[in-house]
């Protein structure tokens, strides 16, 4: 069994993908203040940066250009492929 620490990035990413399915604009504050803290493992920005991008609304992308300052390689590309899908086709 893996230790809670472990345990717990794995449930709050599990947490965030069904945020975002739920495309809930509310949540988007949270998910800034996920990037904003720093003290995630890197799959929770991953998923954070492609809730974000199906949460979409101008909130949300103002979120994702900020986090454009991560430095994971594959949080950066759900960024931009969020980022890309937001400016290709907006949600009001």
């Amino acid at each position: 069994a893996l230790p809670i620490c472990g345990r717990r990035w794995r449930l709050k990413a599990a947490l965030i993908v069904a945020l975002g399915r739920l495309r809930d604009r509310e949540t988007v504050t949270l998910l800034r203040r996920i990037f904003a803290d720093g003290h995630d493992f890197h799959a929770v920005y991953s998923v954070a940066a492609q809730a974000l991008g199906r949460i979409g609304g101008s909130e949300a992308l103002a979120v994702l250009h900020l986090a454009q300052a991560e430095q994971e390689h594959n949080t950066v590309l759900r960024v931009r492929a969020a980022i890309e899908r937001l400016e290709r086709n907006p949600v009001p």
